[in-house]
């Protein structure tokens, strides 16, 4: 049983899923959010400003998880004459997925859980 517990006890940071869901509630809390069908994007991100406030030995990380988020659908990438920007891409197919890894980064880091309203971060 004290076995159980040290490995719940583990070092979340630099872990994949704590990275995607430290990125999407990111985009989320900074309202970097994409809007669907229109030719502007809402409001937007530099690719390179994402890692800011993450441990920097994990930053290295990130453009592959990036590419992975976007290659889900959970992310929008899109250059600019000021070069790439991110925004998160909400939908109805998408919410439980990105809510799921949001809760489980803030879960680790002693957040209270967002629902499907966000009423926690209005």
């Amino acid at each position: 049983m004290a076995q159980q517990s040290a490995e719940s006890e583990e070092p979340q940071e630099g872990k994949d899923y704590h990275i995607k869901g430290f990125i999407l509630n990111k985009l989320l809390l900074g309202n970097y959010r994409c809007k669907v069908g229109k030719k502007h994007h809402g409001k937007h991100i530099s690719v390179e400003d994402i890692p800011k406030g993450y441990p920097k030995e994990h930053r290295g990380k990130f453009p592959k998880l990036i590419k992975d988020l976007k290659k889900k659908g959970y992310i929008m990438i899109f250059t600019t004459k000021y070069g790439k920007q991110a925004c998160l891409s909400l939908n109805s197919q998408n919410i439980d997925e990105i809510l799921q890894l949001i809760n489980r980064y803030r879960k680790a880091v002693n957040l209270p859980p967002l629902n499907k309203k966000f009423k926690e971060i209005i």
